[in-house]
């Protein structure tokens, strides 16, 4: 019967739990990520064009500056200058000056419930859950 040295499992113990946690970490991130880039073109692609396509083409994907961190994951979808001001007034519609509303075009609520269905498929193929 073979014997093996406890201060040396630790060591080898700890070992793979921080190769695997190097592993998820950057499942996590690779998916994060992924899913942002996705999102983007979905935005692009569902987005009112209008009569310059300037407000579809405005979307961009970035780190979110406010979340730090080794372990902390964030990505933002968000419209560039100065299109973002008519993300709310699109997606949901507002007060014309000569009365009543414009319709609104939900869009981005789409895309987030999409993205949320992505990630959540990709962590689990890629970490292996069966939940």
């Amino acid at each position: 019967m073979a014997s093996i040295n406890v201060d040396k499992m630790a060591v080898e113990v700890m070992s793979e739990l921080d190769l695997y946690l190097g592993n998820t970490v950057e499942t996590v991130r690779k998916a994060v990520e992924e899913t942002a880039e996705e999102t983007v073109a979905e935005l692009e692609e569902t987005s009112p064009v209008g009569s310059t396509g300037e407000y579809a083409k405005s979307w961009r994907a970035v780190r979110d500056p406010k979340i730090k961190g080794k372990y902390r994951m964030s990505m933002v979808v968000a419209s560039e200058k100065p299109e973002y001001r008519l993300t709310h007034l699109l997606e949901k519609g507002h007060a014309k000056v000569t009365g009543g509303r414009t319709k609104a075009y939900p869009h981005i609520k789409t895309a987030e419930k999409n993205a949320e269905i992505r990630l959540y498929g990709k962590l689990r193929q890629n970490l292996g859950g069966n939940g």
